[in-house]
């Protein structure tokens, strides 16, 4: 959660891995592109009031270092972006009245 850590904390998260847990750092050049601060958890997505851009440029990221992530994890790929999140609200069962998805309340864990 953006704001949480105020100090280093190191963590021993199994007998062979210690996590160190850091202030953020966000370089200047970032500070105006909020999907990629939302991405690095630089700002909270629940306080946003239209996370679709964010989404969808989440999307596009993961879709570039994972082609086949989506098929992967919920069995439905496409190009478009938008088309991909309608058909993982779709998979998920986040429907609107009317089947329309919906798109506002679509976490992708």
């Amino acid at each position: 959660m953006p704001g949480w850590t105020i100090g280093e904390q190191i963590v021993k998260a199994k007998q062979w891995l210690i996590v160190i847990d850091t202030p953020g750092v966000i370089p200047p050049e970032e500070v105006r592109d909020e999907a990629l601060l939302i991405i690095k958890g630089a700002i909270d997505p629940s306080r946003l009031e239209d996370p679709v851009l964010p989404a969808v440029k989440l999307i596009m990221r993961i879709k570039s270092f994972n082609p086949k992530a989506f098929m992967d994890r919920y069995g439905v790929d496409a190009e478009d972006p938008m088309e991909l999140l309608e058909l993982v609200g779709r998979r998920r069962g986040l429907l609107l009245r009317g089947g329309k998805v919906n798109t506002r309340e679509l976490p992708l864990p």
